[in-house]
């Protein structure tokens, strides 16, 4: 890939840290772009009912964690990537 467009939002989630960021953007070799990434939910909610996006509840992933990591170590994320590859 060229590059990967992502709807990350700063504190929009646990995970979303600025940290967990930091961490995936250097574990990618390819730039990231967050057309979102200083938005809170009401803003974004707009945008996507302008665009037409109707909002549903979703269902709560099943593989999600219970706790989410808030302070990601790029080191330990490399060595699950290089596992998981």
């Amino acid at each position: 890939a060229w590059g990967i467009v992502t709807g990350e939002s700063v504190g929009q989630v646990a995970s979303q840290t600025l940290k967990n960021l930091y961490v995936l953007t250097k574990s990618f070799d390819f730039p990231v772009f967050r057309p979102l990434i200083g938005m809170d939910k009401e803003m974004i909610s707009e945008i996507g009912k302008r665009a037409g996006f109707e909002w549903r509840k979703q269902g709560i992933c099943p593989f999600r964690p219970k706790k989410p990591k808030t302070k990601a170590s790029l080191r330990e994320f490399l060595t699950l990537w290089e596992a998981v590859k």
